[in-house]
């Protein structure tokens, strides 16, 4: 039996997102006395407002702090994004109909002799609050655009769930061995909500996740914040990832919960399987069956060689 402790921590995404901005635009520093005031994080917030270009093209990270600054302002759009619903169909959605029977009487359609002339009140299918919790936590060989794919292929499915009646709330779900120091045998679930129940979507106001310095810059950041809630200092590496998780979608209906899985060490090359992410969701009937689409190959563009990748050692301990 494995004696592994569970940490939970909750962020809300305006923390994290008004955190990155006041440190990098605003040149405000990490509050004193935090428990990571010292942390290299809060270093390279104080280098990126001295230089928010730094790092432009740093195909690792993605990016550089004035990319990420606009992406929090405007929203991450890619092509990806434009066409999220080519991901997952959407669910199917009642509309009001015209009949003979029932519904507000229009006079127009009855002088004009049609039979059907009452429009029904068709609700919005009802269903029960839904909670979403997307894995986000990826090894250092993951490419960007593996990320950028996943983001697209979450926001599919929230607008498929949604279509469907679904009231969501929807956490980005950091989940990682050894984040903190002095800590042994345990895995940290950091969870930075974007949705909340009763709240309309915006998928576009935390789109910047999943933007090339998502990860690497907000998650990242999550992470320390996240340490601070709690008065410990997370170790230089930022955690560890976890082997063998794999890609999935598994339904705890018992507790109204779909957690997203990711393979947290994806490799250089590795495809999103998408079709097997729909049909675990379909199957567990989140969403309609879905038809078979093709994985497409990943851009050139963010084709990295990571075996040059010195970036690494500057995070470990």
């Amino acid at each position: 039996m494995s004696n592994r402790k569970e940490l939970n921590i909750v962020l809300n995404w305006d923390e994290v997102r008004t955190a990155y901005i006041d440190g990098v635009r605003d040149g405000k520093p990490w509050p004193e006395g935090k428990a990571n005031a010292s942390h290299d994080m809060a270093r390279r917030l104080r280098q990126w407002h001295r230089d928010p270009y730094t790092g432009k093209n740093d195909k690792w990270e993605g990016g550089c702090a004035g990319d990420t600054l606009g992406w929090l302002d405007n929203g991450f759009y890619a092509k990806e994004f434009e066409h999220s619903a080519d991901y997952v169909e959407l669910g199917i959605k009642s509309r009001p109909a015209w009949n003979e029977e029932d519904g507000e009487a229009d006079a127009g359609r009855l002088l004009g002799g049609y039979d059907s002339f009452f429009m029904a009140n068709a609700d919005r299918p009802h269903r029960p609050g839904l909670r979403l919790q997307i894995e986000y936590s990826f090894a250092w060989t993951v490419p960007n655009a593996i990320i950028r794919e996943y983001g697209a292929w979450c926001a599919g499915l929230i607008s498929s769930l949604e279509t469907s009646g679904y009231d969501l709330t929807v956490d980005m779900w950091i989940y990682l061995d050894s984040l903190f120091e002095d800590q042994r045998n345990t895995r940290t679930s950091v969870l930075t909500r974007v949705k909340r129940e009763n709240e309309v979507s915006d998928f576009t106001g935390w789109s910047a996740l999943f933007a090339p310095t998502g990860y690497r810059q907000l998650g990242f950041l999550a992470k320390c914040l996240a340490g601070d809630k709690i008065n410990k200092r997370a170790r230089g590496s930022l955690g560890t990832t976890i082997a063998g998780r794999g890609w999935g979608v598994e339904y705890l209906k018992d507790q109204s919960t779909v957690k997203i899985r990711c393979n947290q060490q994806a490799y250089k090359g590795s495809k999103l399987p998408i079709d097997e992410l729909n049909k675990q969701a379909s199957e567990a009937g989140l969403i309609p069956k879905q038809g078979k689409r093709e994985n497409k190959e990943l851009d050139k563009d963010d084709d990295y060689d990571y075996d040059e990748y010195d970036h690494l050692l500057e995070l470990l301990d």
